[in-house]
C-alpha cells in the first residue's frame, strides 16, 4: 500500500522515519499541536508553530501533493527556498520549518516510476516578473525570509494558495505560447549579455579610474599650494629678521618696535605654513588609504587641477548597487556554564494576583527591585510554558573587501547586546510582581520593562522545578516559585548564538555570514560573507574634520517599511515544472543633509534600541528607520563617510543618525592602543 514517507534530517527527531499511510488520504498537518500528524517536540522545538504547514493532495493532479504554509512565525522552506501559501511538493524535497529549524525529506513509498529520459529543448528562462508586496495599512513591511511578529490591522497578509496559482498559471501558459528556440538564438543571446555586462563593467572602471585621477590631481593642488606659502612664509621671515637686526644698528627704538612685530608676525605665519604642509601629507596618506592612488607629488608646471566631481544619487546608486547587502539573523540567548537556552519564566496564577486571568494560566513574572522592573528568566521550558528569549531581525552593510568583508551596526551582529521590550518575547497581556521574595502585584504589558539588554540576563534565574506547599491556598503546584521564593543564578554568565544570510542586491540567493569582531565603543562591526566570486567594495573617507552641517548625502538600504519585490521564478527542469515566489533583495536610496556634528561625549539611542557615545552625523533625513541599521552613507563623490545606526522621534519630529566610518576602518586596520 502506498505511504507518503518523513524521514527526519535534524532536529531533535533527526534520524526518524514516519510513515502516513494515502488510504483515505486527507491531509498531514505538521507542528507543535497535539493533533499534528508530524508532531514536533512542544518544549525543544520552539521555532516550530503549533500549525505550522500542512501537506494536502494536488488537486490539479491527484498523484501530487501540495505544501501550504499556515502562517507560521518563522516561515517553511522547500529545498531552502521559502514558500508563500501553497507550493508542489515532489518526492524528495527537502522541508524546513523556519530558517535554522528541523528539516524533513518528504518521500513516497513506492517511489514515483522514473520517466524515460526524453530531448528537451535549450530554452533560455523567461524573465523574472517582479510584483511589489506590501501592507495596505499603515505601518512596516518585514524583509525577505524575516517572521513577522504582529499581531491585529497592522499584520502581514501573505500571499494566498490563489494567488501562487493565478501567477503559475500565467507563466505555464506563456511557457506554451513560446516557440523552440534555436540553439544560435542561444548563442546570440549569450554574446548580447557579454557585450552589455562588458559595458557596463567597463564604464564603472572608468569611471573609479576617474576619480581616483581627480583625486590625484586635487592633491597635487592642495600640496603645491602649501609649498608656495611655506616657501613664502620662509622668505618673509628671513628679511624680517634682517630688517630687525640692522635697525637695531642704527639704534632707532621706533624701526626696532616697527620690526619686531614684523619678525614676530613672520614666525607666527611660517609656523601655520609649516603645520598646513603636515595636514596636507597626512591628507595624502588617507586618499592613499581609501582610494587606492599613489601619494602626489608636485607637477613640473605647477597647475592646479579641478575637484573631485561631485556624483548626482542616481550615479552613487548605480556605482554602489553590487556593495550594499541585506542582513537577516536569527538569534538565541544561553547560559555559558551548561548550554542551556534561556527562557522567560512564566509562573502560575495560582494566588490570582491577577484578576484578569485564571488561576491556572501561567504569566511572566518581574522583580520590583526598588522600583526598577527586571525579569524573571529560566534555564528549563516548563512543559512549554515559559517562552524562550529568541529573535528574529533584519539589517544592512557594505562590503569593505574583495574576500566578502562587511561592516554593519554592532546591534545588527550582535543583537542580544542591545535593549529589548520584554512584551516581544511573551504574548501575555499581564504579568505578576514579585518583591522580597513574595508576589505583590500584577502589572499591564505596557508597564513590562522595554529596555531589558539580554546579554545581562537577570538577577534570578530558575533551574530546578519542584513541589512546593503554597500556603495561602493550601495547594501544591509545581513551580520553584510560590508563597515564599527563592531561585537559583546562572551557572556563570549569558552568552549569545545566532546564525547570519546575506543576500546581495538584485539577487534571491542567501549565503552563510559569520561575525568577525564588534567594536566595544561604538555600534560597529565588521563580519564576512563566503561567496564563489569577489564581492565589490566600496570607496572609504575617514576624516571625519572635513564633514561640516549642510553638506548633501546619500543612504542605501533596506528599510522594514519599505515593500518586499517578489519575483515568480519557474523551474526549467524537464521533469520538475514548478513555480515558486522567491523574496527579492532591493534597496532603496535616500537623500538628505548633515545636519549637525555631535561631538564626542553625547550619548544617542537608537529605535533599534542600542545606545552609542561618541562622535556621531545627525541626517536630516526621515524617511527610513529600522532594518536600514548599517547602511553606508556616502557624500557627494560617492564615497562612504559614515554607518547609518539609529533613528528617533520626539515632539512630531524625527531624525536620524549616523556613525562617523573611520570608527569601522579601526575595526579592519586594528591600531595599537599602547606602545
Amino acid at each position: 500500500m502506498p505511504n507518503i514517507v518523513i524521514r527526519h534530517l535534524s532536529g531533535t527527531k533527526a534520524n526518524q522515519v514516519e510513515e502516513i499511510s494515502l488510504q483515505g488520504f486527507h491531509e498531514v498537518l505538521i507542528g507543535r499541536e497535539a493533533n499534528a500528524h508530524v508532531r514536533f517536540d512542544a518544549d525543544r522545538e520552539d521555532l516550530v508553530s503549533r500549525n505550522h504547514a500542512r501537506i494536502v493532495r494536488d488537486p490539479a493532479d491527484p498523484t501530487g501533493f501540495l505544501l501550504t504554509d499556515l502562517d507560521s512565525r518563522n516561515g517553511t522552506f522547500i529545498n531552502r527556498q521559502r514558500i508563500y501559501g501553497a507550493s508542489r511538493l515532489q518526492h524528495g524535497d527537502r522541508v524546513q520549518l523556519g530558517p535554522s529549524g528541523p528539516e524533513f525529506s518528504f518521500e513516497l513509498d513506492p517511489a514515483p516510476a522514473a520517466r524515460p529520459t526524453r530531448m528537451a529543448d535549450a530554452a533560455a528562462a523567461p524573465a523574472t516578473r517582479e510584483a511589489l508586496v506590501g501592507s495596505s495599512v499603515s505601518g512596516t513591511a518585514m524583509p525577505p525570509g524575516m517572521a513577522d511578529m504582529r499581531q491585529g490591522s497592522d499584520g502581514p497578509r501573505p500571499v494566498g494558495r490563489a494567488t501562487v496559482e493565478r501567477l503559475v498559471g500565467e507563466v505555464a501558459h506563456q511557457m506554451k505560447g513560446e516557440n523552440r528556440k534555436t540553439a544560435w538564438t542561444v548563442v546570440l543571446g549569450i554574446l548580447v549579455v557579454l557585450v552589455a555586462g562588458y559595458a557596463y563593467f567597463d564604464s564603472i572602471w572608468k569611471v573609479q579610474a576617474k576619480n581616483a585621477e581627480a583625486t590625484r590631481k586635487e592633491q597635487v593642488r592642495i600640496l603645491a599650494l602649501n609649498e608656495a606659502e611655506l616657501n613664502k612664509a620662509q622668505a618673509d621671515q628671513k628679511q624680517a629678521t634682517q630688517d630687525l637686526a640692522d635697525s637695531i644698528k642704527r639704534g632707532n627704538s621706533k624701526e626696532i618696535g616697527i620690526y619686531k612685530a614684523r619678525a614676530a608676525n613672520a614666525e607666527e605665519r611660517l609656523a601655520a605654513a609649516e603645520k598646513a604642509k603636515e595636514k596636507a601629507k597626512k591628507d595624502a596618506e588617507v586618499i592613499l588609504a581609501n582610494n587606492k592612488v599613489p601619494v602626489p607629488t608636485l607637477a613640473p608646471n605647477g597647475d592646479a587641477p579641478p575637484a573631485l566631481k561631485e556624483m548626482p544619487p542616481e550615479e552613487i546608486h548605480a556605482a554602489n548597487l553590487k556593495s550594499v547587502i541585506l542582513i537577516e539573523a536569527t538569534w538565541k540567548i544561553t547560559d555559558t556554564g551548561t548550554g542551556a537556552q534561556i527562557y522567560l519564566y512564566h509562573h502560575r496564577n495560582d494566588l490570582g494576583a491577577c484578576t484578569q486571568a485564571a488561576k491556572t494560566e501561567f504569566l511572566p513574572m518581574f522583580i520590583d527591585d526598588g522600583g526598577t522592573l527586571s525579569p524573571v528568566l529560566s534555564t528549563l521550558p516548563n512543559e512549554g510554558n515559559n517562552t524562550p528569549i529568541v529573535g528574529t531581525h533584519s539589517g544592512s552593510g557594505f562590503i569593505v573587501g574583495s574576500e566578502g568583508y562587511f561592516l554593519t551596526n554592532r546591534h545588527v551582529m550582535a543583537p542580544w547586546r542591545a535593549t529589548w521590550n520584554l512584551a516581544d518575547f511573551t504574548r501575555k497581556s499581564v504579568g505578576l510582581k514579585m518583591k522580597n521574595n513574595s508576589i505583590v502585584g500584577c502589572i499591564p504589558a505596557s508597564e513590562f520593562p522595554n529596555a531589558w539588554v539580554p546579554s545581562e540576563g537577570s538577577k534570578m534565574v530558575v533551574d530546578k522545578i519542584e513541589s512546593v506547599m503554597n500556603t495561602a491556598s493550601g495547594v501544591s503546584t509545581k513551580s520553584t516559585y510560590s508563597d515564599r521564593l527563592k531561585y537559583n543564578p546562572l551557572q556563570t554568565s549569558v552568552q549569545g548564538e545566532a546564525i547570519f544570510n546575506v543576500t546581495f542586491s538584485k539577487t534571491t540567493q542567501r549565503y552563510r555570514a559569520t561575525s568577525v569582531t564588534v567594536s566595544e565603543k561604538h555600534d560597529v562591526a565588521l563580519g564576512k560573507v563566503d561567496t564563489p566570486s569577489g564581492a565589490q567594495k566600496v570607496t572609504m573617507f575617514t576624516d571625519s574634520d572635513a564633514i561640516r552641517p549642510g553638506q548633501p548625502v546619500v543612504v542605501m538600504g533596506y528599510p522594514a517599511i519599505s515593500p518586499d519585490a517578489f519575483g515568480v521564478e519557474v523551474s526549467r527542469d524537464i521533469f520538475t515544472n514548478r513555480a515558486h515566489l522567491s523574496a527579492i533583495a532591493d534597496p532603496t536610496l535616500t537623500t538628505g543633509p548633515v545636519s549637525k556634528v555631535i561631538a564626542s561625549g553625547n550619548s544617542i539611542k537608537g529605535v533599534d534600541g542600542y545606545i552609542s557615545s561618541g562622535e556621531v552625523y545627525q541626517l536630516g533625513i526621515n524617511t527610513t528607520g529600522a532594518g536600514n541599521s548599517g547602511g553606508p552613507v556616502f557624500d557627494s563623490k560617492g564615497r562612504v563617510i559614515a554607518i547609518f545606526y539609529a533613528g528617533g522621534t520626539r515632539g512630531g519630529a524625527s531624525v536620524t543618525f549616523a556613525v562617523p566610518v573611520k570608527f569601522g576602518k579601526e575595526l579592519i586596520d586594528n591600531p595599537s592602543v599602547m606602545r
